[in-house]
């Protein structure tokens, strides 16, 4: 199952290295939104969001062992 782990540029830092973690773990993609705290706004992760769903539909990521 594609995952995606998404954090602000300009959150903390710590939560910066935790979403990297996470994505680590999980084998899951991770991106950061530009422009962006904690609190990602709808429509500055709506496009990122987007990006990964339609990448996951066209069978463009990478499987998972």
């Amino acid at each position: 199952m594609p995952v995606l782990v998404l954090a602000g540029r300009d959150t903390w830092p710590e939560l910066a290295e935790s979403a990297r973690h996470a994505a680590e773990a999980f084998g899951a993609e991770h991106r950061t939104v530009e422009g962006e705290g904690h609190a990602l706004v709808p429509a500055a992760v709506a496009p990122v969001v987007a990006d990964f769903v339609g990448r996951v539909a066209a069978g463009q990521l990478p499987q998972r062992s």
